[in-house]
């Protein structure tokens, strides 16, 4: 990881009490070079829900970063974090669950919505994130 990117993940990692703009903005002009980290962020919370700090929050900058890349590779572990129980998503993304991740979902997935409505009809699912899929499947269309 060159040191301009290892800067924005630090700057990116933990809660501030601010809204990092110039470190979003610094990470989006980097462009390809800040999605393994990103990426590396998204899976280690999907896999290991339990293991996040409180005050971790790269995992959700990446989502919103990784959407606007349209970052097919992030589809994954996004869709393993929608199989998480509510509690876990709650702690997670708090409120991004049902705001955003619809928005998310459907940036990342592209025309292949397969594991979206594998989604929507795994009973499986919590309810909330069925949801989620579903509106992502209207996103996409």
């Amino acid at each position: 990881m060159n040191e301009t990117v290892e800067r924005i993940v630090d700057e990116l990692t933990w809660n501030c009490g601010r809204f990092p703009e110039s470190a979003m903005r610094a990470a989006l002009e980097v462009g390809p070079a800040i999605v393994p980290p990103l990426l590396e962020s998204l899976e280690r919370v999907s896999r290991r829900p339990n293991d996040v700090p409180n005050d971790y929050v790269l995992h959700l900058f990446a989502m919103f970063l990784l959407a606007q890349m349209r970052e097919r590779r992030a589809a994954a572990p996004l869709v393993r974090l929608c199989r998480l129980t509510d509690a876990e998503i709650e702690s997670l993304i708090g409120d991004v669950h049902t705001e955003n991740l619809p928005q998310i979902l459907a940036s990342v997935v592209g025309d292949d919505d397969a594991v979206l409505r594998e989604l929507v009809e795994d009973d499986a699912v919590p309810p909330y994130s069925r949801a989620v899929a579903l509106h992502a499947l209207a996103c996409c269309a």
